[in-house]
């Protein structure tokens, strides 16, 4: 089959969840033999660098500008259409992708992302191939989420305003595919409660288990996340002005280490033992010897690949119910906590307690190997893009 995979930044090199989502797909399709084409945006937070990528993979890149504009933002806000998605219409990407279908017969074209499905609809007027979206979120309720937990007036407006039209965008073009794919069941109900038409199916980010030796005797904490992403934000705040205080009132000797990219450090209140270690590019270290992932997530929807990351090494981890969302494992392979004390009294008991770290990072990475490998995942896939 050959397949045209698009996608709104380039996938390698893996800085972020949202790479780590597209770069297993990636390993899906390679699984499965088919004819790859990637096209792919980059920009200026996001470039594009050929050699990062497989090489049986053939590759195009446009890069295209989409910094904020107020302007443009005070434009769409009036004419009420989605600032969000117009970020994305770019013409120089639209043309190109065009060039590219009427030149190259596609049997399935796979839109990872819904900003890398704002031209869906020109190009099927120029192709008979199947076309699939693959959400990693539901887009507007991020936005509804954040504009709720915002306490400024005129800034929740504003934001309330911005979701209401990303709502009637994404419906639109979400309706506009032959297939969609979510990454968790959660999503996938959400999507059909706002009646969105198309079939789809929820098919999960596959993560091998090579492996690996973790070290369970550390009992030190991290915290893994890119703060160019507003549930990132909102977590570590969380993180840091209610819950690592009163652990350290016990465990005085602990130690946090905060990971991820744009951690500006200047925008972080300094405290004890807060060690941060910023953009790291290899997390395997991390998760092998640093001890505890804490993420107390409280925005947005999809599945944390970083959760999946990190049980796939075996590696204990505390997480709130929102980060567990679209991980249905069972209670022994992580714990869940959802206020602050109860996720403090956890952190106490997991940073004191080694042979619980241990049952639950085995109890982890057995799971994460039954349900989430690459051929299990491929298979899924598989049989979802010829039904359709």
């Amino acid at each position: 089959m050959k397949v045209l995979h698009i996608s709104n930044k380039p996938v390698y090199p893996v800085v972020d969840g949202g790479c780590l989502a597209m770069s297993g797909l990636l390993d899906c399709l390679n699984y499965l033999k088919y004819d790859i084409h990637h096209f792919c945006i980059s920009t200026q937070k996001h470039p594009f660098i050929a050699s990062e990528y497989p090489e049986n993979i053939t590759i195009q890149n446009v890069a295209i500008d989409t910094r904020l504009r107020p302007f443009q933002a005070l434009t769409n806000l009036i004419s009420g259409k989605s600032y969000h998605l117009a970020r994305f219409e770019n013409d120089d990407f639209k043309n190109s992708l065009l060039d590219k279908i009427q030149k190259t017969s596609f049997d399935l074209i796979i839109f990872d992302s819904l900003y890398s499905a704002v031209f869906i609809k020109e190009i099927r007027a120029f192709t008979s191939a199947k076309c699939i979206i693959r959400t990693h979120n539901i887009e507007y309720k991020i936005w509804a989420d954040i504009a709720k937990n915002t306490k400024n007036p005129l800034k929740k407006w504003y934001l309330k305003t911005l979701s209401k039209q990303l709502f009637k965008a994404e419906k639109d073009i979400l309706n506009s595919a032959d297939g969609l794919l979510t990454i968790t069941e959660d999503d996938r109900f959400g999507f059909e409660s706002i009646g969105i038409k198309t079939p789809m199916k929820s098919i999960s980010v596959p993560r091998e288990t090579e492996p690996f030796k973790t070290d369970y005797s550390s009992n030190s904490f991290y915290f893994i996340g890119s703060m160019n992403w507003e549930p990132n934000v909102d977590a570590l705040s969380y993180l840091l002005h209610d819950i690592w205080p009163e652990i350290k009132k016990t465990l005085p000797k602990a130690q946090l280490f905060l990971i991820g990219s744009y951690m500006d450090q200047s925008k972080i209140t300094p405290q004890d033992n807060v060690i941060i270690k910023g953009f790291i590019e290899n997390l395997n270290e991390i998760y092998l010897n640093e001890g505890i992932l804490l993420c107390p997530i409280r925005l947005g929807s999809g599945i944390r690949i970083k959760i999946l990351e990190a049980m796939s090494k075996g590696a204990p981890v505390i997480s709130s119910g929102k980060g567990m969302e679209g991980i249905h494992s069972p209670e022994d392979c992580c714990l869940i906590a959802d206020d602050p004390a109860h996720f403090i009294q956890q952190a106490i008991a997991l940073s004191t307690n080694s042979d619980q770290r241990k049952r639950l990072g085995e109890n982890a990475r057995h799971f994460i190997r039954e349900n989430y490998s690459v051929n299990t995942i491929a298979r899924q896939f598989d049989e979802f893009a010829r039904s359709i």
